[in-house]
């Protein structure tokens, strides 16, 4: 379901699967934190429940970045909007400080389990807390190469909003 809407929204198979895949990752890379890292060896039940919230969490982010790429091209100024790498940074200024802001306060929220009285409420706060930091290092590196190449592919936005703009973006502030 969430790669299928992922598919809708983005209008694109190529970035929902690749983006899945990288949401699916973060289970792996969390688990090799929680286990070699923090030394915790139980894994509860619990734990592989995370894989729903991750997704919904993943999920969000890529929708963030897609959709800052695909305002980048929108942007008056042509040093933004005439090359890829001009695009690239405009989109990783806009869209990381927004899903590094929901991704610490996600984190903190499952940390915060780790108060629990509950011992599988308390490791799963822990995993999950970790997983959530893995999904923001992978969306902020790997997900733009997988953006750069199906452009570089020549993929075109299925959108009307994106294939004639009606209006350009202002390229002037951080904070647009």
């Amino acid at each position: 379901f969430v790669t299928g809407f992922m598919w809708y929204h983005t209008h694109s198979l190529f970035l929902s699967l690749l983006g899945q895949a990288h949401i699916l990752i973060s289970f792996p890379a969390a688990w090799f934190v929680y286990r070699v890292v923090f030394g915790v060896r139980y894994m509860g039940i619990l734990n592989f429940l995370s894989l729903f919230v991750i997704m919904g969490i993943g999920a969000d982010d890529i929708f963030v970045f897609t959709d800052a790429w695909h305002q980048s091209k929108l942007v008056a100024d042509p040093r933004i909007s005439g090359s890829v790498a001009g695009r690239l940074d405009w989109t990783y200024r806009r869209a990381a400080k927004a899903m590094l802001i929901t991704s610490i306060t996600d984190a903190a929220a499952f940390y915060s389990n780790c108060l629990s009285s509950l011992t599988v409420v308390r490791i799963f706060g822990v995993f999950m807390g970790t997983m959530v930091l893995c999904n923001y290092a992978l969306v902020v590196t790997y997900f733009p190469a997988v953006v750069v190449i199906w452009d570089k592919l020549g993929a075109k936005p299925q959108c009307k909003k994106c294939r004639k703009p009606t209006k350009a973006i202002d390229g002037g502030g951080d904070d647009a």
